[in-house]
């Protein structure tokens, strides 16, 4: 029997247009068929909603794992990677800056209580 990765998370931020699948830690063989349960879950209430699925925060993946999200991407699914994550940081780096040389204030921005940190 195979036992799910104690370091494998997988959140779910759904909205009015998108929803992503963030997912974080290792991900391996013994964590396909309970993120494979949550995507056929998830596919049911999309509608037209576009899908994307954030590996920005992955450490690991074995070749099983990167079976499966390769599926998932020959189904049309958008893939969010580690350089398109750092991209977002950086430009809102750059945002962060030209706010804080314009008022010197810089808020933090707030995010979703269910975001993963």
């Amino acid at each position: 029997m195979l036992v799910p990765s104690s370091t494998f998370k997988c959140y779910i931020h759904d909205g009015a247009d998108v929803c992503r699948l963030q997912l974080l830690g290792t991900f391996s063989a013994v964590d396909v068929p309970e993120l494979a349960g949550c995507w056929n879950t998830v596919k049911t209430t999309l509608d037209r909603r576009q899908v994307v699925i954030d590996v920005s925060g992955l450490e690991q993946m074995d070749e099983e794992g990167q079976k499966w999200i390769n599926s998932l991407t020959a189904q049309g699914v958008a893939l969010i990677e580690r350089q398109t994550a750092r991209r977002r940081t950086q430009r809102m780096n750059f945002f962060r800056r030209v706010v804080y040389s314009l008022t010197g204030y810089c808020r933090n921005t707030v995010e979703s209580p269910t975001q993963a940190q």
